[in-house]
């Protein structure tokens, strides 16, 4: 089961879809993202790794990063679509893998096309997308 998917530029919710609550939703959504955001790069400083996942108890956070340039700026900008699932899979891997991140990977193709020179500041731009 889906619950959530949406899209997070340099720890900041850009755009997300809600399909069914959950508990977490009495946790604010930016501090959320800001975490995850802060474990990625702990991840990768700390281990030269990158999360894919993220499996607790009921749910599973699934992410596909990439980096991305605003505004012709030289600085890369950290870029990742996000799924938040039922952790009911027994092979999380083959699961994450094979399905789920091929359709993040699109989506972020797709939002990287469409706002390529977006500065994401006016957030109210995304809502459509």
């Amino acid at each position: 089961m889906i619950f959530e998917a949406g899209i997070v530029v340099d720890g900041k919710l850009i755009v997300n879809s809600t399909f069914k609550k959950r508990e977490i939703y009495l946790i604010n959504q930016t501090q959320i993202f800001a975490v995850i955001s802060a474990i990625d790069i702990f991840f990768k400083r700390a281990f030269s790794q990158e999360i894919e996942y993220l499996p607790t108890k009921k749910y599973l956070i699934i992410f596909s990063k990439e980096k991305i340039k605003i505004n012709n700026s030289t600085e890369d900008h950290h870029i990742f679509a996000y799924t938040i699932t039922s952790n009911t899979k027994r092979d999380i891997e083959k699961y994450v893998r094979k399905k789920v991140k091929p359709l993040l990977k699109d989506v972020l193709e797709k939002f990287r096309e469409t706002h390529r020179k977006s500065n994401f500041i006016e957030l109210t731009k995304f809502q459509g997308f």
